[in-house]
């Protein structure tokens, strides 16, 4: 049983569509079927069921695909522990990003201690320049664009908290819905950031002008301010974790809230270096093992 094959069906198992997986698996869509066929021919099974270019688990998938999370792992220890023996994956990786992902890239650079990772912070409409201009070799964006000469890869998704003071009545909730802070004091983030506009639409859908107190913050100064119970604020979820504060919770916000989708954008028609395809293919395995292991 060929191992790069089972890497495939998870990276496939958690994109659930042909195309996206062969993106992220770096070949092409007619290589990936073709390489899934092969796996469904030798266990004599068919392993998904197939819609246009979407592929869900069958049962057979299913009872495959804890055996081969194992195996991805295993594989992409071995091929880390070769590559930092042997020093023949090392340099740098330049990239440009709308919001943190320190957590992602303090972990890779564990593992990895041959990658050095040279990092910026972009206002989106500069991400895809700073692509095209080889500034940067990969781009986190939250937002989809169609590029001709860009690659998109789906990385997860994002969704709203709400921070709130240890004091608030609302605090020890698991989830509340955004009605619910109707009338509070909200403290924001520029008028500049995406995310405060973010904020503003989920208000208005949720039936309400939010009441801004004070703007302008960056996102730990919002934390603060909201510890001294100068307000409340919304935030995207994995950007609040990056600046948790005692005295401070950050809630989910249910149902009515919009899901935000991180994308990795790189150029279509320029080759990777071996540091940003290690990256990458660290994310496909930390993700398959994330996402499918619930």
């Amino acid at each position: 049983m060929d191992l790069e094959h089972l890497y495939e069906f998870a990276v496939l198992a958690e994109s659930k569509n042909f195309s996206e997986a062969a993106e992220k698996l770096f070949i092409s869509q007619s290589a990936l079927s073709k390489h899934i066929k092969s796996l469904e021919q030798e266990l004599g099974v068919p392993l998904f069921n197939r819609e246009n270019r979407s592929a869900t688990l069958n049962e057979y998938g299913q009872l495959l695909l804890p055996h081969a999370l194992k195996i991805s792992e295993i594989r992409y220890a071995c091929l880390t522990d070769f590559h930092n023996k042997l020093n023949n994956i090392n340099g740098a990786i330049n990239i440009c990003f709308e919001y943190p992902i320190f957590n992602l890239l303090a972990s890779f650079e564990k593992e990895n201690p041959n990658i050095t990772i040279h990092v910026r912070h972009v206002p989106p409409h500069e991400m895809v320049e700073q692509l095209r201009s080889g500034k940067c070799e990969l781009a986190f964006l939250y937002e989809k664009e169609e590029q001709k000469d860009l690659t998109s890869v789906f990385y997860r998704q994002d969704s709203l908290v709400a921070v709130l003071p240890n004091s608030h009545p609302l605090a020890n909730q698991t989830s509340i819905s955004l009605e619910q802070l109707k009338g509070e004091n909200f403290i924001m983030l520029s008028q500049r950031a995406k995310e405060y506009a973010i904020a503003i639409e989920a208000c208005q859908k949720a039936g309400f002008e939010p009441k801004i107190a004070l703007s302008g913050c960056i996102g730990r100064d919002v934390v603060r301010f909201v510890k001294e119970e100068v307000g409340v604020s919304i935030m995207i979820k994995s950007f609040a974790l990056q600046h948790q504060l005692d005295g401070v919770k950050f809630v989910d916000i249910i149902s009515s809230t919009p899901v935000l989708c991180l994308y990795i954008y790189y150029r279509k028609n320029v080759q990777l270096s071996p540091c940003a395809k290690h990256l990458l293919d660290y994310i496909n395995a930390k993700t398959i093992q994330n996402e499918l292991i619930k």
